[in-house]
């Protein structure tokens, strides 16, 4: 009888094998392990998210504190200090509210979904506190008078000079046999080049991809500076914020800045409570040789002076 049973059951495994396969089988024994082995990590877990453990001290030196000390402690908030920029009271705390603000709207509005934990905007806040610090003690070691007195204002009468000089070439009638390009712009920055000698910016201010590259290794010029030298030496911080500067600060504001309704906008700000003379009125129309203008301030004064005729009348 036992021969007869282990006959059937040698030829019941053998046609199992043939109908299913070894593969089969053995992929049926590792789901099997598998359920196992979820099933006792999921009971192992059940039962340390359930229980509770037993905090009475082992030793009875120590003193347990009492459940209103306990929630007294929990309550308690942690002081957060802020750390010195300048020096000066008076510019740390616009500077500190600059940050806050920052990471408010740049980095909670995010992180705050993913997670509670204030680790990483603490840590940005104290990024950004160094460097801050390591700005302040760049820029103190400037010696300002100089270069604003001299420096920029020899950059800027040169830059003058020379636009007023494109602008001459341009307006100028052609000579005999004379080749000159057709717009401003390359008519600027050949005499740039005649003037500066080696130095012609045609690429930075021409080329979409040369300013952004241009843009990109100023950036990194100034992170060198300024940045601490732990984050500056990760280079997916550096690179993050390297792309950041360059182009949600730098080229948003130097495009605002060359935009001629914002220029005019700003120095009708500037002179809006400013007396002009009348010599100085006089003297501007006299050199100006733009007929726009001329036309635009004659419409001006014309409703002006019937203006105060109305007044006059009444």
């Amino acid at each position: 009888m036992d021969e007869k049973q282990l006959m059937w059951g040698a030829l019941g495994s053998l046609l199992v094998i043939l109908s299913v396969g070894i593969v089969s089988i053995v992929n049926m024994v590792v789901l099997l392990v598998i359920g196992i082995l979820t099933s006792f990590l999921v009971f192992i877990l059940t039962i340390f998210a359930y229980s509770k453990v037993n905090q009475d001290p082992l030793c009875s030196r120590l003193k347990k504190n009492s459940l209103k000390e306990q929630l007294k402690l929990r309550s308690q908030k942690p002081i957060r200090t802020f750390p010195i920029l300048t020096g000066s009271s008076a510019i740390d705390k616009p500077l500190q509210d600059m940050i806050s603000y920052i990471i408010r709207d740049y980095i909670l509005a995010w992180h705050k979904k993913i997670t509670l934990n204030t680790s990483f905007p603490d840590e940005v806040r104290a990024i950004l506190s160094q460097t801050v610090t390591i700005l302040t003690e760049r820029i103190s070691l400037v010696d300002w008078v100089p270069y604003l007195t001299t420096q920029l204002v020899d950059h800027v009468a040169s830059h003058v000079r020379l636009f007023k000089s494109a602008r001459n070439k341009y307006k100028s009638p052609l000579k005999d046999g004379e080749a000159r390009p057709a717009d401003l712009e390359t008519i600027f920055f050949d005499c740039e080049v005649e003037m500066e000698g080696e130095i012609c910016r045609d690429q930075v201010c021409l080329d979409q991809e040369g300013e952004t590259q241009y843009f990109q290794e100023l950036c990194e010029m100034l992170l060198y500076l300024i940045l601490p030298g732990q984050e500056f030496g990760a280079g997916s911080v550096r690179c993050l914020v390297r792309e950041i500067l360059a182009h949600s600060l730098i080229q948003p504001s130097l495009n605002s800045l060359s935009d001629p309704d914002f220029v005019n906008q700003t120095l009708v700000w500037l002179y809006s409570e400013y007396y002009i003379r009348n010599e100085v009125f006089v003297a501007t129309l006299r050199h100006t040789d733009n007929m726009g203008e001329l036309e635009a301030s004659r419409e001006l004064v014309t409703k002006e002076v019937t203006r105060l005729r109305s007044c006059d009348s009444v």
